[in-house]
């Protein structure tokens, strides 16, 4: 099994609760690009029924489905400990339900307006055919496929501190594939979707809240020491941990993460 994979798919409570930390920063994050994105791309606002794969712990399907008050949503992940913690968070919601399963074992029972997938084909770089295929599957025709993947972990440093600079090594080299946006409109047109668009971005702290930038990067840093603790190790994270809590060096520090949206129609049966 992929290192990745085989990282995410544990279920000990000290890596669930870095991750449901981590993705909890990170939707609250992605929530104000989400919905440029959706305006920018002219995403249909009258889907009714959608999938969202990978949805962790639900955090991100919260605030995807606020854009879109008249749908009802199906969570799928492998990971049985963030499904439960999806399930407690939308608890006594009529419209949300969630399911321990992998994308590849999934069998809908009506298909989908729309399918969303935020940062999951990392995990699944290897089999980039068979989920176009399941997406394929998932769809009906006209409906619509969302994406965000990371493509770099930074743009620029400033300063060049250390830690930082290890940090973004280790998520480039080990946690993220920085190629796998590129890929995606490849895989779409070879499954014959239509309405391509690609919407490339920058985030850091200047166009986020910076408080709230600083706990999605304190958290990035640990999930990748987790998963990457040769590359890097608990001596770098304490040493980032140091830094961002330094006011004085927060005012003046810029530190980019870069991604791309991905979005597109099925084609009409043929």
């Amino acid at each position: 099994m992929d290192k990745k994979k085989a990282v995410y798919q544990r279920e000990d409570a000290g890596f669930v609760r870095v991750v449901d930390e981590f993705m909890t920063y990170q939707s609250q994050v992605a929530n104000t690009y989400d919905r440029r994105a959706i305006e920018a791309l002219g995403f249909p606002r009258n889907i009714k029924r959608v999938l969202d794969i990978g949805c962790g712990n639900g955090h991100h399907l919260k605030n995807l489905k606020a854009l879109f008050p008249d749908s009802s949503w199906v969570g799928i992940d492998i990971n049985s400990q963030l499904i439960k913690k999806a399930g407690q968070l939308h608890e006594g919601s009529k419209d949300v339900t969630f399911k321990n399963i992998s994308v590849f074992d999934y069998k809908p029972d009506a298909p989908f307006d729309a399918v969303f997938s935020t940062i999951t084909l990392q995990y699944l770089a290897d089999r980039m055919d068979d989920f176009f295929k399941q997406l394929d599957l998932f769809l009906k025709p006209g409906g619509a496929v969302f994406f965000f993947e990371s493509e770099k972990s930074y743009n620029a440093i400033y300063p060049k501190n250390p830690s930082l600079v290890r940090l973004c090594a280790a998520i480039d080299q080990v946690v993220m594939d920085p190629c796998i946006t590129i890929r995606i409109p490849h895989y779409l047109e070879k499954y014959g979707f239509k309405d391509i668009q690609y919407y490339p971005l920058i985030f850091n702290q200047y166009n986020a809240d910076p408080d709230l930038y600083f706990k999605y990067l304190e958290y990035a840093a640990r999930v990748t020491q987790i998963m990457a603790p040769a590359e890097y190790t608990a001596e770098d994270l304490n040493a980032l941990l140091h830094i961002i809590r330094d006011k004085e060096f927060k005012k003046g520090m810029i530190y980019n993460f870069s991604g791309a949206y991905v979005v597109a129609k099925k084609g009409a049966a043929s």
